[in-house]
């Protein structure tokens, strides 16, 4: 991970949770990054590191929509799953080139507002 100028990480899960984390210098400057040694972390229901897929499938790999593995971005996730310990996967996940800005984080974040009228045909009062 130190060679690549990839927003890139590799996970290593053990039994269903993540057992360490290595992110690349371009993800890190961005903020996206694990700390695995320091809390227990389950893997992502939705990622193929914990779900039973075959090899090839996790070969070739899946592209995630934002907000399945850590940050709000979609990840390309290609896992490879331990043939003699069905429980350790080892995933490599890739982001897009590009992290997104501070503003753009922000409008990712942002609750739209609703007005009395929507509040009124939702049948909610506050």
């Amino acid at each position: 991970m130190t060679i690549t100028d990839k927003r890139a990480m590799i996970v290593v899960g053990k039994e269903g949770f993540i057992d360490w984390a290595w992110s690349s210098e371009p993800l890190l400057k961005s903020g996206v990054f694990y700390r695995a040694r320091q809390e227990v972390i389950e893997l992502p229901s939705a990622s193929l590191a914990a779900q039973e897929v075959d090899g090839d499938e996790g070969r070739y790999g899946y592209h995630h929509p934002g907000g399945i593995w850590l940050g709000s971005e979609p990840v390309h996730e290609m896992t490879v799953f331990s043939p003699s310990n069905d429980q350790m996967t080892i995933s490599l996940l890739l982001y897009p080139d590009r992290a997104p800005s501070r503003w753009e984080m922000a409008e990712l974040k942002e609750e739209p507002v609703l007005d009395s009228f929507d509040k009124f045909m939702d049948g909610r009062t506050s």
